[in-house]
Parts: C-alpha cells; structure tokens; sequence
C-alpha cells in the first residue's frame, strides 16, 4: 500500500526542505544519466531516478477515494 502523507505534514518546514533538497538531486541525476555511462552506471541511476520521485510523489495530495476508471470515461 502506498504511504500518503497528510496535509500538514506535506506543509511541515522539514518535508519542504526535503523537497528542495531532492529535486536539486534529480536534476543532478537526471544530467548524470544523459551522460556517457555504462549499462550498469545507467541502469544505478534510473533506479536513483525512480527512487527520488517516489520520495516526491509523497508531496502530492492523492484522492482519498480511487477513482473507478468507468468514472473517468469521456464521451
């Protein structure tokens, strides 16, 4: 199950600076994976990659109830 976070605690000083800390480290990752690297140097990044916006999707507010995908059909 995914971990949510509430509002205040995406609101606490301590998430914030944590926020800032890692998006300046996904675009330090994401400018090392454009570089000339290995398969294995590449495949270690991505997963960085993966793990730095798993940690930032935490700050974005998700729907409390999922929606149903027949809900979301537009005709």
């Amino acid at each position: 199950m995914a971990q949510v976070l509430t509002t205040i605690e995406r609101q606490s000083a301590v998430f914030q600076k944590l926020v800032a800390y890692y998006t300046v480290r996904l675009e330090a990752l994401r400018r090392t994976n454009d570089g000339n690297l290995s398969e294995v140097s590449t495949a270690k990044v991505r997963g960085q990659i993966f793990e730095v916006n798993e940690l930032l999707k935490l700050g974005i507010e998700q729907p409390l109830v999922p929606l149903d995908p027949v809900d979301q059909v537009r005709y």
